[in-house]
């Protein structure tokens, strides 16, 4: 994965989660929390960012939790 995905996915992330409510679940888009940011790329390129957000959960980089891991398609997370 492209090192600028994971910077912006981090830069983005990191301001915004303690803006967000710990007891809902949160897609990557609502962890990502910048609309105009998140808007300016495609559709793969969000299926990317959520390729980071995983990584980032799975090494405990982020205080996130994965709610659903094995299911396809979009993850959901809780933040710890």
């Amino acid at each position: 994965m492209p090192e600028w995905a994971f910077d912006l996915v981090w830069k983005n992330c990191t301001a915004s989660l303690s803006a967000l409510d710990p007891y809902d679940f949160h897609s990557t888009e609502a962890l990502f929390n910048n609309p105009a940011v998140w808007d300016r790329y495609s559709k793969k390129t969000h299926r990317l960012f959520g390729r980071c957000m995983r990584v980032f959960a799975e090494a405990k980089m982020l205080p996130i939790s994965c709610v659903n891991p094995d299911m396809a398609g979009r993850r959901l997370y809780l933040i710890l």
